[in-house]
């Protein structure tokens, strides 16, 4: 045997108690960590475990928007209900004369010189119906629209506009459904005659009709200029 064949033996020889060694060393180590380290709830309560003990709960909705969620929901109908809208419109008697005229309080305007010089609805406002209209019905409460506040400045300095409706009358006498066939008005206009019209009122007429079915009328509302109206 060679210098050389000795000294590669030495090398593996050595190389190979140093392998044993670290092997041993290592398992040492996997030992001791058995031994003096966590136990395995306390692992799975570190890495495993999310939320608190006991059953599921289930949070209230909560929202990031501008207020889905019940909370904020609730806020606003409160709000709503602290500040009640103005009517805009006029309910007139019937037409036998046994209910009172009762006239809604006129909104806060936004424009002093459209509203200063609203002297009388009647003025501002007129109402054509068709002739003849059903005659197993009797107009019992009909509403005016106001002359909106909120028109704008272009429709104001009109001296004339014209809303064309559409109204569905139901078996009982309410206004069921309604909707502009024209109209040379802004769209102000047209949400105060369907307000309006959407809480007129029927009298079925039994002794005229037995069975009094609903039927679509047409309501023609002229709205004349405020600043021309005026005497």
């Amino acid at each position: 045997m060679t210098d050389l064949d000795r000294r590669r033996r030495e090398r593996d020889h050595d190389l190979r108690r140093r392998y044993g060694a670290a092997a041993v060393a290592a398992v040492l180590v996997l030992l001791v960590m058995v031994l003096i380290g966590p136990d395995r709830e306390r692992v799975h309560e570190r890495w495993d475990f999310a939320g608190a003990p006991g059953p599921l709960k289930i949070m209230p909705q909560i929202s990031i928007d501008d207020g889905s969620d019940p909370a904020h929901q609730e806020a606003a109908r409160l709000a709503r209900l602290a500040t009640p809208p103005v009517p805009d419109y006029v309910v007139e008697p019937d037409e036998r004369g046994t209910r009172p005229v009762t006239v809604a309080p006129a909104p806060p305007a936004p424009d002093a010189d459209v509203e200063a010089e609203i002297v009388d609805l009647r003025d501002t406002v007129e109402l054509n119906l068709p002739t003849p209209t059903n005659p197993c019905f009797h107009l019992l409460r009909q509403i005016y629209p106001r002359y909106p506040a909120d028109a704008s400045p272009l429709d104001r300095s009109a001296p004339v506009l014209t809303v064309k409706a559409a109204f569905f009358v139901g078996p009982d006498g309410t206004v069921q459904g309604s909707y502009v066939l024209e109209s040379d008005a802004g769209p102000e206009f047209a949400a105060v005659v369907l307000r309006a019209v959407d809480r007129w009122l029927y009298d079925p007429d039994f002794a005229a009709c037995a069975d009094p079915a609903g039927f679509w009328n047409v309501l023609t509302v002229t709205f004349h200029n405020p600043r021309t109206a005026a005497p």
